[in-house]
């Protein structure tokens, strides 16, 4: 039914579109498509961005935005959130070893959830379609037209789950003139990759279409000693289809559908360190403690199990546009649904002792409808309602070995499990009004309106108590408010543009469908105020950008997910535990010196701090943010050499990472601290002058810098005993050759 619905509001509007008259070209917004422009060789190009739901020049954004386009994606080989997110001043992405724990942080707002009903701290959107968080957000990142990074609330257009920012991703559109590219690769670890593309006209200038494909295939980054198999590897194929409907100049549909198929041995945990208490069973079982993984960072596991990590997921996107000439109007529907499985051994030991896993089940279902004025003169004007569907099957199943069977004197087979089945319906309406007092000063306004509804039936039976105990409750809760945001700017020249904005954000509160202390009580919004002041800056002819921003951000009611310590079981839960406070400064500076050479600076400085609450202990205040480091950083230069008596070029570009200190766990103990690192990535390309080929040699990492990127302390627990981390991907390198035609 979800999937007819989502057909409605589009049709409706075609139906309106094929009345409205032609349209002169430059009536026609339609017409442009967002890209990038510039005069001439030594100076920056215009990058052109859909912040605000209208296109515009990124420089006249009133917005701490950072944008890298589709072409910059390709030469820098970048396929994921974990290869993109070091782009970007002040993102955090926490690169766990599976796909459904992985947090994304901004300004170190984060959301800590291993669950599939609960909300985000940062929204994924693809095609301004929300994917959700956790597994919904493992996309691939191919046939992209660019990728647009908001940092700070954007409560007002984007919703509830954005109280960190957005991280939009636009791909590439279907085109009236045929183009297409291959792509494909080889590398150490035994890497395979392949990416194409091709659009064309299916029906002259009324229907066009586009169909890309990706394929990559690796070897493990580690080794499972016990079972002598490669894990951590990749295994990924993608697709995605759209067509181009245009019946009348002012009017297009525009359908897209994907697909992505994963399969692979991942969430391969090494042993940080062991319990030699007495009342660590495992311990007892076992002897011979410190155990057989004498070195968390040799990339070498003991698990008697290797791990799987399989996911299907489908997409489905309409959008249908249709300008009136003083206001257009736009609907987005979106389908999105997914299947996700995982296993693997809980305690990473040669025992036949426990295993978890954390099967997932979500459909989800939107449907946006806005209105806009045509750019005028003083006024600009934006408005609209959305609605969101979504439900969740959040499932754990704790198996038990033989050992284990035989240690704690269970019948053969037995289990503990958890179920929640969770509902969430959303309403939200929303509008966004500039109005310019002088063509030097303007001001924004925008607020939204949402309503959340949630319900959910939990069962977890644990006769034995390891996960909490057994329970079952059903409840129902409804959240709403109001997130305003009010922006001022100021351009004195049209190189300069200064602006103050205050903006405020909250998540939806909900429920814990989680293993451990799920009860029916569930947990409040999260809420969150933004202060900020920016300047965005042309200089030196536009050979020179520079974008800068100094914010503090506050919020409260914070969601903390977190074990509770005293309790000799694993049981976590989420729960409203305290305020924080970020504040910070961030700069992203592009520089042409010469027409050959290029430079770069994406970097911040943030302090994330709670400044009240304590872990679920009841004694232990909280401290320090996790993956929210000192600083980040990073460093980019590029280089073109042309090659004398040829149409040849070859392109030198090195890039350094760097990372301030950092915790990877609420507790900030001594052991879930990382220190600060440096990366260095390396890319030596020959390419034709026109663009239509190039090879690449390429090299993450070179200096095979190894670090924890995930810790997981289950020290005290006596089935487990042990601190477990996951490390960040080693040096790697390959070559990568690109078609275009």
């Amino acid at each position: 039914m979800n999937r007819r619905l989502a057909t409605l509001p589009t049709l409706a509007l075609l139906a309106c579109g094929l009345s409205v008259g032609p349209a002169d070209a430059d009536q026609a917004p339609l017409a442009r498509a967002a890209g990038a422009s510039g005069p001439s060789a030594d100076t920056l190009d215009e990058v052109v961005v859909t912040a605000r739901k209208r296109e515009e020049s990124v420089q006249d954004v009133p917005i701490s935005i950072s944008v890298l386009g589709g072409d910059a994606l390709a030469a820098k080989g970048i396929v994921d959130i974990r290869t993109f997110a070091t782009q970007v001043p002040g993102l955090v992405f926490s690169n766990h070893a599976d796909l459904k724990t992985n947090e994304t942080s901004i300004r170190g707002v984060r959301s800590e959830s291993r669950s599939a009903g609960q909300d985000p701290s940062v929204g994924y959107y693809l095609d301004e379609v929300y994917l959700g968080g956790g597994v919904s957000t493992a996309i691939d990142y191919f046939d992209l037209q660019r990728i647009e990074v908001l940092r700070g609330p954007q409560g007002a257009l984007f919703g509830r789950n954005t109280i960190g920012g957005v991280i939009s991703l636009s791909t590439r559109r279907p085109t009236f003139s045929p183009e297409g590219y291959i792509e494909a690769g080889v590398g150490n670890y035994g890497l395979l990759e392949g990416r194409a593309a091709v659009s064309g006209p299916l029906v002259a200038d009324r229907l066009a279409g586009r169909l890309a494909v990706s394929i990559a295939d690796r070897d493990g980054y580690a080794k499972n000693v016990s079972t002598g198999r490669d894990v951590e590897d990749l295994g990924r194929k993608s697709a995605r289809a759209s067509l181009l409907f245009t019946p009348g100049e002012r009017t297009e549909l525009l359908a897209t559908f994907d697909y992505l198929r994963v399969k692979q041995n991942s969430n391969a945990l090494e042993t940080y360190a062991y319990s030699s208490g007495a009342g660590n069973l495992l311990a007892r079982f076992i002897g011979g403690f410190p155990g057989p993984n004498r070195d968390p960072y040799d990339r070498r596991v003991h698990g008697d199990l290797d791990p799987v990590e399989d996911l299907e997921a489908y997409g489905a996107h309409l959008r249908a546009t249709v300008d009136f000439g003083s206001v257009s109007l736009v609907s987005i529907s979106g389908y999105r649904e997914h299947e996700y499985y995982s296993i693997y051994d809980t305690e990473q030991t040669v025992a036949r002792w426990t295993y978890s896993s954390f099967p997932e089940s979500v459909r989800r279902f939107s449907q946006e409808i806005r209105l806009a004025s045509a750019p005028g003169e003083n006024l600009d004007w934006l408005a609209g309602v959305y609605f969101y569907r979504q439900h969740t099957i959040n499932n754990f199943v704790g198996g038990f070995g033989v050992d284990a069977l035989g240690v704690l004197r269970l019948p053969p087979g037995f289990s503990v499990s958890s179920v929640g089945d969770q509902e969430t319906q959303s309403y939200a309406a929303f509008t966004n009004v500039t109005y310019r007092f002088t063509p030097m000063l303007s001001a924004t306004l925008g607020v939204r309106y949402t309503r959340d509804k949630k319900d959910i039936t939990y069962n977890q039976f644990d006769p034995i108590g390891v996960i909490g105990g057994s329970r079952q409750f059903t409840s129902e809760k409804t959240f709403s408010r109001a997130t305003p945001s009010l922006t001022l700017s100021y351009s004195p020249s049209p190189e300069l543009l200064v602006y103050g904005l205050v903006a405020n954000g909250f998540k939806s509160g909900g429920f814990n469908d989680f293993i451990g202390d799920a009860t029916a009580a569930g947990f409040e919004p999260e809420k969150l105020w933004n202060y900020e002041l920016g300047v965005k800056a042309e200089l030196l002819e536009r050979r020179l950008t520079m974008n800068a921003s100094a914010f503090l951000m506050r919020w409260s009611d914070i969601q903390l997910q977190a074990d509770n310590p005293d309790t000799p079981f694993f049981d976590p839960a989420t729960r409203n535990a305290g305020s924080a406070e970020s504040r910070g400064l961030e700069l992203e500076v592009r520089y042409r010196p010469a027409e050959r050479l290029s430079l770069s600076l994406a970097a911040a400085a943030t302090d994330a701090k709670f400044t009240e609450g304590f872990l679920p202990d009841g004694r232990t205040p909280l401290r320090q943010i996790p993956y929210s480091p000192q600083y980040t950083a990073n460093v980019g230069a590029e280089y073109r050499v042309p090659l004398a008596g040829s149409a040849l070029d070859v392109e030198f570009r090195l890039e350094g990472q760097m990372t301030g200190v950092d915790y990877l766990d609420t507790s900030n103990i001594r052991e879930s601290r990382v220190d600060a690192w440096q990366e260095v990535n390396a890319w030596v390309t020959l390419l034709e002058r026109e663009d239509r080929w190039s090879v690449s040699l390429w090299g993450r990492n070179l200096t095979d810098e190894v670090r924890p990127t995930r810790f997981f302390n289950v020290l005290t627990n006596p089935l487990v005993g042990q601190q477990l981390i996951a490390l960040n991907a080693p040096r790697t390198y390959g070559i990568r050759a690109r078609l275009k035609f």
